[in-house]
């Protein structure tokens, strides 16, 4: 008999006593070479798809190249001006900010960006801060102003570059649009396109639907789309 305190004479735990028959069965010899057929076939497996992967790789391939064919057209770098990242920027005094602008937006020159897009300001805080809406407020409607900066960097980037594109995209919205997709969002729209073109002679080329949250990113959708293309027509 084993004295006090001797673990050898300690009790046998049952999840013990069920383990024994597993790691007997494991212990066994046919068991041992059947372990080792398997582990032989599995690698057997997977080098033999990692040399079908090779030979894929390998393998010639053939590109056509079409001259008549206009493809996808690589239209240049761009920048985003939104989150109240650009706020300091209309505070520089000059002579200092127009080289600034000039090394953003300059042909050739500096960074020499062919592509700008803005954010579209709501009154809601989108990241690092809170950009001013042209409508705050329904009634605001009948008369949009060209609140914050954004329409003043378009502005200073399309004179320097004629040929840049501007772009535009919200990451909110005020309160009284509600619904992104309804036709008060449509409006809404087509009043940061009016008031650019009013206040600054700008025309938009393309216009970007933005959600704020985890989708951020959406596809205009199809309704308010349509709305915002006969607004602007009219």
């Amino acid at each position: 008999m084993g004295r006090r305190g001797d673990s050898s004479a300690r009790p046998v735990k049952e999840d013990e006593k069920s383990m024994k028959p597993l790691i007997k069965c494991i212990s066994a010899p046919e068991t041992k070479r059947g372990l080792c057929c398997l582990s032989a076939v599995v690698v057997a497996g997977l080098m033999a798809g990692l040399a079908f992967d090779l030979r894929a790789a390998d393998a010639a391939k053939l590109i056509q190249l079409d001259a008549t064919s206009p493809g996808r057209v690589f239209e240049g770098v761009g920048a985003l001006s939104a989150g109240a990242s650009t706020r300091l920027l209309p505070d520089y005094p000059e002579p200092q900010r127009g080289p600034i602008l000039d090394f953003l937006f300059k042909p050739r020159f500096g960074a020499g960006f062919q592509h700008l897009k803005v954010e579209i300001g709501s009154g809601e805080n989108s990241t690092c801060g809170s950009e001013p809406s042209h409508v705050v407020t329904r009634e605001e409607l009948a008369n949009p102003q060209p609140r914050g900066y954004e329409f003043w960097l378009m502005a200073e980037a399309r004179k320097r570059n004629p040929q840049i594109i501007l772009d535009c995209l919200p990451w909110a919205y005020p309160h009284w649009v509600g619904d992104p997709f309804s036709p008060e969002s449509a409006d809404w729209f087509v009043a940061f396109l009016e008031t650019a073109r009013k206040h600054y002679g700008l025309e938009l080329g393309r216009q970007s639907r933005a959600l704020s949250g985890p989708a951020h990113e959406q596809a205009l959708h199809a309704r308010s789309g349509h709305q915002i293309r006969n607004l602007v027509s009219h």
